[in-house]
């Protein structure tokens, strides 16, 4: 009798370890067609989508200024390209790039209020913009479920650019983003 309880349990151990892996799977791939999708509206000033028989007017924004550091005596310019609805009510994608100290391209995208996907690329400012780091996170409700991370020469000076909570900062991107949306 004991031994039929232990194999019950293994065999439903099992089940849910496939169940959640598959899930855990089935969630990079829609995450990752999410992706696509939204880069491929980063071409274009404004474009009309429809979505259960609506039409949502996305809207492209870059905003550019000056970067400092003065801890590190660094200074630099930033870019910043969101994706959003007409209203700001909406966020798809908000990109930063900056060359404080070599070029650190911060990508988070957004689907119905979440973060779903990061990713922080730090690149030399010489030898033909040399990648030194790469990671990517994919998150389902709030919760990283991978990590994929490449560290290709990364030294430890420059490991401050690329050492900080990507959850955080995409959330705290996307609330500056909504204080200055339009109509607000």
């Amino acid at each position: 009798m004991a031994l039929k309880i232990v194999l019950v349990i293994c065999f439903g151990f099992c089940l849910s370890v496939k169940a959640s892996s598959q899930s855990v799977k089935s969630s990079i791939e829609n995450i990752k067609a999410y992706v696509e999708m939204v880069d491929s509206l980063s071409g274009i000033d404004t474009y009309l989508k429809t979505e259960k028989e609506e039409q949502i007017r996305l809207v492209l924004t870059i905003a550019e200024g000056t970067i400092e550091d003065p801890k590190r005596g660094l200074n630099g310019g930033f870019s910043r390209k969101t994706i959003a609805s007409h209203d700001g009510d909406t966020v798809y994608l908000i990109q930063q790039h900056d060359n404080l100290d070599n070029n650190l391209t911060q990508s988070y995208y957004f689907q119905s209020g979440k973060l779903v996907f990061s990713r922080i690329e730090l690149q030399r400012d010489d030898n033909g913009n040399a990648t030194l780091f790469l990671q990517e996170m994919y998150y389902v409700d709030d919760k990283a479920i991978l990590a994929i991370s490449e560290k290709n020469g990364l030294r430890k000076k420059w490991k401050w650019r690329v050492d900080f909570d990507q959850m955080a900062k995409g959330y705290s991107f996307l609330m500056d983003f909504k204080k200055e949306a339009p109509g607000k």
